[in-house]
This record gives C-alpha cells, structure tokens and sequence, in this order.
C-alpha cells in the first residue's frame, strides 16, 4: 500500500467526537527505566527494580478509549495521541508524531498469534474477553511506544475493514517493552469472531501461517518475514504471555 493510501496519512480537519482523555499537570522529565510494563490486573504489583515501570489501570482505560475510537477518529488523530498515553514525558521512548516516526512504525515487523482467550488460562475473570491475539515485536529502540501504537490502531482498522466491516473492541491488554522488543497480548469481544475465522482459514491453507505443534493460527506483517515465524519464536512468546498474565 503507497503511503497516500494508507489512513495514516489521511490527515483529518475534524476534532475528535470520541475521545475524552483527562487534563493532566506535566510532571518534569525524569530518567525513564529500561522496562516498561501494563498487566491485566489492577492491581500494580509491587517492585524495588528501578529498571521495571508499571503502568496503572488509568492508563488502560486511556488506551482502550483511544484504540476502540479509531475507526471514527482515524488513525491520523489517534496515532498523534496514543504514544503519550503509552510512555508518557518519556526520555527514553519517541512518541512525536512525524514522517519519520509513521515511516518507522508501518515498517515495523510483528508476529501475532490467534486464540480463544480461554486458552490463556487466566487465574482471573476479564469481562467480555472471547480472543486473544499474542503479538511480538523485535528491539526498535526508542520508536517502541510509537511502533506498539500503530501496530494496535491498525489492527483494528484493518480488521474490522477485512472482517465484513463488523465492529469489535478492544477490552483489555497487557504488554511489556524492554530492550529486546515489545511483546503482549490484546483480548477482544466476540466482534472480532470474522475477523478470527478468515485468520483460521488462511492459516489453514498456508503451511507457514498454522503450526500443528502449537495448533493456533499466526501471521507477520509483513506477510514476508518468515524469521518470526520459527517454532523457537513462538514458544518464547507464549511463555513470555504466560508469565505475563500471571503478574
């Protein structure tokens, strides 16, 4: 896709209808640790690493409001807000909004994994979650918050335009950014049902895009980055979920 068709460049003239984020006080920069994490419950657990940052469930609602308004607001809108929720006054993560930054993010190489969220086997209850989809993204540095942003704003977008145009939400998420990349797990409702079965069906028919020793539907974008899709790569992503989720 050239870049003058890809939404992203759309630049929108209206404000946004849909998204009510809190006027925050700016509070001065500070050295920003190496590890940055979100967990599904609300609880933040308890840390002394001064290399280990935990986001609050504030932030998720802020995430979920932003992500779930893209396909009314736009990515071009939602792009310039969502890194500043994800590592906000950040020294160590971009989160500008700028050619460079967009060029970045929509190069960015990802795996994602499909499943029922039941298979998480999660210790605890999250409400309206039917799917998970597991995603990894290698070390980019400081462009992660922005590279981890646009990889959900367009999941959504193009999914939900794949998907017969059915509307899903994002209900929860939990992810963890550190110096060998981004990785995390999205739960979604039962609207992302076509969206999950059109993934089904192509891995089916794809021998790369369906590992019977994991038995779940993945894919890249690009379509082309067969190095993600090693049987090595996938079981440390979802061992890396599975301690996640059990923080």
């Amino acid at each position: 896709m050239s870049p003058r068709h890809d939404p992203i460049f759309a630049i929108l003239t209206q404000p946004s209808m849909h998204i009510n984020l809190p006027v925050l006080a700016t509070p001065p920069l500070m050295a920003s640790p190496t590890t940055h994490c979100l967990v599904l419950q609300d609880q933040v657990p308890s840390s002394e690493e001064e290399t280990v940052s935990y986001s609050t469930d504030n932030t998720r609602a802020q995430i979920l409001n932003i992500v779930n308004a893209v396909w009314d607001d736009g990515l071009f809108i939602t792009f310039g807000l969502l890194p500043n929720v994800i590592t906000p006054n950040s020294d160590r993560y971009r989160t500008d909004r700028c050619l460079e930054t967009i060029r970045h993010a929509k190069r960015a190489p990802v795996l994602f994994i499909w499943m029922k969220a039941t298979s998480l086997l999660l210790q605890f209850s999250v409400p309206n979650a039917v799917y998970a989809v597991l995603f990894f993204v290698p070390a980019s540095g400081p462009f992660q918050s922005l590279d981890l942003s646009y990889i959900l704003l367009r999941f959504m977008d193009r999914y939900i335009r794949s998907g017969n145009y059915s509307r899903f939400n994002l209900v929860s998420l939990s992810y963890k950014l550190g110096p060998s990349g981004s990785f995390g797990v999205l739960l979604f409702d039962n609207g992302l049902r076509n969206a999950y079965m059109q993934a089904r069906l192509r891995a089916r028919r794809s021998r790369n895009a369906f590992r019977r020793s994991f038995d779940y539907p993945i894919c890249t974008w690009p379509s082309n980055v067969t190095h993600l899709t090693r049987p090595e790569v996938i079981a440390q992503l979802m061992r890396g979920v599975e301690l996640l989720v059990a923080l």
